[in-house]
């Protein structure tokens, strides 16, 4: 047995599961972010939200554009190729979405948002 191609298969294995719960993860805290901005909204008549946040005018086209990049990665994340980049990539993505909700949640902190469930 080749001791060598026997380590690099099971760490290419172990890598390939650790960015598959990457994404899994990411998956989640985007389904999460996304849902509780637009709790936030949903639940502030619009003339508010222009007054209290007026770049939610420019963030929410983003927001939906952010759907659609989020689905472009799932697509990918089974595919070879370079992992490391793929995770910055995403990881990018988390952080946008991340400093949305943080942004919306700050201009509207009287609307709680801790018991919103992925499930609704």
């Amino acid at each position: 047995m080749d001791v060598d191609a026997y380590i690099d298969s099971n760490f290419q294995d172990a890598i390939s599961h650790e960015y598959r719960a990457f994404c899994d993860t990411a998956d989640w805290l985007t389904i999460i972010c996304r849902k509780a901005i637009r709790y936030i909204i949903n639940q502030t008549d619009a003339s508010v939200v222009k007054e209290q946040y007026p770049k939610f005018a420019d963030i929410d086209p983003k927001i939906i554009d952010f759907s659609l990049r989020v689905a472009k990665e799932r697509e990918n994340k089974d595919i070879g190729g370079d992992v490391i980049s793929k995770v910055k990539r995403y990881s990018k993505l988390l952080d946008e979405i991340i400093n949305y909700y943080k942004e919306i949640a700050r201009a509207f902190p009287h609307i709680p948002v801790n018991d919103i469930s992925i499930a609704d």
